[in-house]
């Protein structure tokens, strides 16, 4: 009888021993779940702290030696129609639109985190089409239909410009340039003189020298590429050709720059 008494005795107390072992082994296996849980929340938080300090550290833009690019349209502001029979000369409120292009290369000469001024050579070339300078007061003794309606700028000077950074990667830039204007033909020289005469004169068709000054406003985007800028502007152009002032405009459409 006492057997199975003791048997029973010892089931429970091994019973119990697992028990108490399970729940120790239990335990111990929650408190390393929960320090590893802790370990992780922090790791966790470290990452997304650093992720935070990444977003908020502003683009690094590169800045030094550089070569930009210009390409886009360009048309002049009033003028006439020298092709025309009538008289006087009907005007024009712009020429043609004509193909622009321009390449500078610089030098950033001021550089903080928001702000950045450049400063380089520029060359240039503008087309005019379809608009010529000959006016009702011009000399009576020239056949006003031999002035060139259609003529070429080449620019070559000086350019500045400065950079405003308004987000992590837009700008917004302002320019200034001049230089000399190389005019071919010669927009004031006339081929012949006196009502048909179709004598040419010795100074028809050459090169006309006079100045050229530019102010331009646009934005521009700090690429992923490193080291890469593409942007547009607008630039208002006069050109100071002998007495003859001609103002245009010319519409960047892209500008490519590269910084070494």
């Amino acid at each position: 009888m006492l057997i199975p008494a003791v048997s029973f005795a010892q089931d429970d107390e091994a019973e119990g021993t697992e028990t108490e072992e399970t729940m120790e082994a239990g335990d111990a296996s929650e408190s390393e779940d929960a320090e590893e849980g802790e370990g992780g929340e922090a790791a966790a938080t470290g990452d997304a702290m650093k992720v935070e300090d990444d977003a908020s550290t502003p683009l690094a833009v590169r800045r030094g030696v550089f070569v930009s690019g210009d390409f886009g349209i360009y048309f002049r502001f009033g003028g006439t129609n020298t092709n025309s029979p009538l008289r006087p000369l009907p005007t024009r409120p712009t020429s043609n639109i004509q193909p622009y292009y321009g390449i500078v290369a610089g030098y950033d000469l001021v550089d903080t985190p928001d702000f950045a001024l450049s400063g380089g050579l520029r060359f240039a070339m503008l087309l005019n089409g379809g608009s010529g300078t000959a006016t009702a007061n011009d000399d009576p003794n020239v056949d006003p239909n031999t002035y060139p309606n259609d003529y070429s700028v080449i620019q070559t000077g000086v350019a500045f410009k400065g950079s405003l950074r308004v987000a992590d990667r837009v700008g917004l830039v302002f320019g200034l340039d001049g230089g000399l204007a190389l005019l071919n033909p010669d927009p004031l020289a006339p081929a012949a003189t006196g009502p048909g005469i179709n004598g040419a004169l010795p100074d028809s068709g050459g090169l006309g020298i006079g100045g050229i000054a530019g102010l331009s406003v646009g934005t521009e985007l700090y690429t992923l590429l490193d080291g890469f800028t593409i942007g547009s502007n607008l630039r208002f152009t006069a050109i100071f050709a002998g007495a003859d002032f001609i103002p245009g405009l010319a519409i960047e459409v892209v500008n490519f720059k590269y910084t070494f």
